[in-house]
Parts: structure tokens; sequence; C-alpha cells
């Protein structure tokens, strides 16, 4: 009985002694000593590949095999290694400074004539600081309308929180001399009238607003009859002081009497309105649109359009101004590009 029993657990060891030899490659007994080696090797392993991790580079880059560095890698390189207190780095090549020059140059070719253009001299460029307009009332809100009267001493602010003031102008005092408070009227756009005491005022509603700041009296306008445009915030008065450009939708210029403000005419450009000036006589209304197409209108003849020609490099002609004796015409763009071109000659390759 005992025998039989000798022999199960002999043929129980032998089997256990197999399985070591399988699982420890031909170890026969497993002890604290072999476990601890397989733990450095272990180690050992995982510390050569993290140095090996650590020398790859996180990512490739196909310009790091090129020997030829882009422009602005060379630039923000320079900048990095840099002190602040050196700005070598935003300097131009001479190549680039070549370019713009040329550039500049075609530009004036394109305005005037190389003959009429001339450089203003710094001696004959005389700047003085005067007191500020609006010291005695200062306001917080955005400033929208600065204007000079043509022959008084007078200017007026307008402001976005609907007031409007008057100034008499001096060179050290700017005294107050009247104020309106609008409510719920943020005053966009504001311009003196030449023959009368009065100041046009607009927002972006239907209603404008005419002040007397010679009686203090304020009127308001519901719109223009027989025009159906509900909002009308820029507008420009001719010189002589008899007829009124209002802005209306959908490239419609109203052209307005400013003493009764009764419809006269109404021109329609082929886009929306962005500038509007007349010529100093009066003769002419020049309006710009948002494709950067300049339009003149004969105002002696209001039939069609007299001449329609594209300003050079601008895609929004934002604002358009003539010299004084109208020899002279300004067209500045959204882009910031300023093209002046012959006034006359534009007329006599009219239509």
């Amino acid at each position: 009985m005992f025998a039989n029993g000798s022999r199960v657990s002999q043929t129980s060891n032998e089997r256990n002694q197999s399985l070591e030899r399988a699982v420890f490659g031909g170890t026969s007994q497993f002890s604290e000593s072999n476990f601890s080696e397989l733990l450095a090797k272990k180690e050992s392993k995982k510390s050569k590949t993290k140095e090996n991790l650590e020398q790859l580079p996180a990512w490739h880059d196909s310009d790091d095999e090129s020997s030829e560095i882009p422009k602005d890698v060379k630039i923000a390189r320079k900048f990095l290694t840099t002190p602040a207190s050196s700005a070598d780095w935003a300097t131009q090549p001479a190549n680039d400074a070549d370019e713009d020059s040329e550039l500049g140059t075609r530009s004036e070719r394109l305005i005037v004539p190389n003959d009429r253009v001339a450089k203003l001299k710094s001696s004959q460029f005389l700047v003085r600081k005067c007191a500020d307009l609006n010291r005695d009332c200062p306001t917080e809100a955005a400033v929208n309308a600065v204007r000079f009267h043509p022959v008084d001493r007078l200017a007026l602010v307008g402001s976005e929180d609907g007031a409007l003031n008057v100034f008499r102008v001096d060179v050290d005092y700017q005294a107050k001399a009247a104020t309106v408070n609008f409510e719920s009227f943020a005053v966009k756009f504001a311009e003196f009238l030449p023959t009368s005491k009065k100041i046009l005022a607009t927002s972006v509603f239907k209603t404008f607003y005419t002040y007397d700041y010679g009686s203090m009296v304020l009127t308001p306008h519901h719109g223009l009859r027989n025009v159906e445009d509900r909002i009308f915030s820029k507008f420009e008065v001719s010189n002589c002081g008899k007829f009124i450009a209002m802005k209306g939708f959908y490239g419609r210029v109203h052209i307005i009497r400013a003493d009764n403000f009764q419809l006269v005419h109404t021109v329609t450009l082929n886009e929306f309105v962005e500038g509007i000036s007349f010529t100093s006589d009066s003769s002419y209304l020049i309006c710009s649109d948002c494709k950067g197409y300049v339009y003149i209108y004969d105002l002696r003849k209001l039939t069609r359009c007299l001449k329609k020609f594209q300003d050079e490099g601008s895609t929004n002609t934002v604002s358009v101004a003539l010299s004084k004796d109208s020899s002279l015409i300004a067209c500045g763009s959204f882009n910031g590009i300023v093209n002046i071109y012959d006034f006359q000659s534009i007329l006599r390759t009219a239509d």
C-alpha cells in the first residue's frame, strides 16, 4: 500500500520537474536569485529602449533634408535667438527694398505724370497743436462726425451717444456754442448747411434732423417724399449749398434741395454706394461703388451717367474727393490705395 503511494508521489514530482524545465528554460529549481536575475535583465532592456527613443527625433521634417532654408524660417530663427533690445532681424534685404521702390514708382506714374510730382519740403510743413474741440464736454462714446463751417469759425462734433455739440473755434480755447442731445438717435453723419445757420444730422433711420443753431430749433424730417428708402445715413452737401446728395439703398443716390428737402432726381449705380462728392462749382456729382467703379453725373442734364471708369487697383472705392479747383480727383479704396486722376482729362474722354 505504501509502495503504491510512493510511486504516485514520485510520478507527480517528475511531472512538476518537467513543467519547471519547460517554463524556466531547463532550470530544475526556481529560487529567489534566479528571479532577481530575470528582473535585472528586464530593467536593462527597458533602459536601453528608453535611450533609443530619446535619441530619435519626434517627427520627420522634409525641410531638414534640404540644404536651402526658407527665408521665413531664417527670420524666425534669428528672432528667437536675438535679444529683445535688437530688431535687426526685421530689416528686409536690399532686393526687397528695391522691389518696393519699383512698386512706388509704378504707382506714381499711374496717379499723375512725373513732371507734376513734387515732394513736400519739411521746412514748409508747419504743425501746431491746438486745444481739443470737445474739451469742455468730452465723451466716452465714439465720435462719428467732425466738421468745420466753410465760412464761420465754428465746428461740430457728433457722437454715438446722440450728442451733437457746436463749438467756436479758437487757437487757445474752444468755447461751446450749442448742444443737442438726441434720444435713441446715434449721430452717424452731420454737416453744416452753408446757406443757413442749420446743421443736418442723420443716423440709421428714415428720420433725420435739422438743427438751427441760431434760433436753437430742432426739426425732425420723417424721410423724403416719394422715396421708399428707410435709412439715410450718409450724405454730401454741394459747395453752393443748394443741393444735398443722400445715399440710398441698392445703388441709389437721391439729389434733393437743401432749402425744402424736395427730391430733384435719383441716380442709380450698378452696385452699393460708397463715396459721394460734388465739384467746386456744383456742376458734377461723383460717386463710387463697392466694386471699385467711379461714376460722374452732370447735374445740368441728369439723363444718364456721363462717365464711368474703374479705379485702378481697387475692389471697393470707399471715398472720392476733388481739389478746390476741380482739376484733380482722389479715390481712396478699402485696401489702402489712394489714386489721383486728372479730372478734366476724364471729362474730355466722356461720351
